[in-house]
């Protein structure tokens, strides 16, 4: 009898299925931790749970160039509208992880852009729109009747990080290209700046040849309300402030006498 139940017993358990079977207790069991990788066995079948961390890296993104203006290209701020509009471009950056991208054109006096003189968001846009007069203030302590370099550049960013063009040079240049001898080409009378003004202007004028030059500030009836130069002058360009304190507002002619030759502008005097 004995020798029948062990015979029954081992066929059942040579037949028998194995069962996979999920434990209702919580997971994981108390004294293991959930960063650690652990083994629980139901049945004939093992359980295996494992915490993974992912962690997602961010790829800077290829910045955008500046293709206008191109590099050495030289501004002459003199005889120009200084209101008139100058593009910046610059090609598209790229993403490798397809994030929007953003940009910000730069401009400083050094290549190390260590100190910025102008710093404009363009947003998403491949181009920003200045003005000469902003260049203008940016390079104030551009020497008279010389040339100055500064430099601009373009930041692409993807919101997490940043990546920046190579420095484009552009050269800035206070007068008119000097004639053959040292003197400029012909008489000239430059845009009074600031236009309007303040009490105070700035006068500038260029002689081809050495003589006497007379610069006055006239009103509207022609009058002469100032006389601010009176003198021979060298050949050259020249400058000179205009004191307008003691002067109504009100729109004046600047008018420039050198030899037989006269030449005038308009200013505007606000309160």
């Amino acid at each position: 009898m004995r020798a029948l139940l062990l015979f029954v017993l081992i066929a059942a358990t040579a037949h028998a299925q194995p069962v996979l079977r999920a434990s209702a207790t919580a997971f994981p069991p108390v004294g293991v931790s959930v960063d650690e990788s652990h083994v629980l066995k139901s049945g004939f079948w093992p359980i295996v749970r494992a915490d993974v961390s992912v962690v997602v890296v961010n790829t800077p993104p290829v910045p955008g160039e500046i293709v206008s203006p191109p590099d050495g290209t030289e501004l002459v701020l003199d005889d120009l509208d200084l209101n008139a509009p100058l593009t910046v471009s610059w090609t598209a950056g790229a993403d490798a992880d397809g994030d929007a991208l953003a940009y910000r054109w730069q401009l400083a006096p050094s290549a190390d852009f260590g100190a910025r003189a102008l710093d404009e968001d363009a947003g998403a846009g491949t181009s920003i729109t200045t003005t000469l007069a902003a260049i203008l203030a940016a390079t104030s302590d551009v020497p008279e009747g010389d040339t100055t370099t500064v430099y601009h550049r373009v930041v692409t960013t993807d919101g997490q990080a940043s990546a920046t063009s190579s420095a484009r040079l552009v050269l800035v240049r206070l007068g008119n290209v000097a004639a053959e001898g040292g003197g400029p080409a012909e008489l000239a009378l430059h845009p009074p700046r600031p236009n309007p003004f303040g009490a105070r202007a700035t006068l500038a004028y260029a002689l081809p040849a050495p003589g006497p030059v007379r610069l006055a500030l006239l009103d509207v009836l022609g009058r002469e309300v100032a006389v601010v130069v009176d003198a021979d002058k060298a050949a050259g360009r020249h400058e000179v402030a205009l004191d307008a304190a003691a002067l109504p507002a009100g729109v004046y002619v600047v008018r420039l006498e050198a030899g037989t030759e006269r030449l005038t502008r308009t200013v505007t005097r606000l309160r």
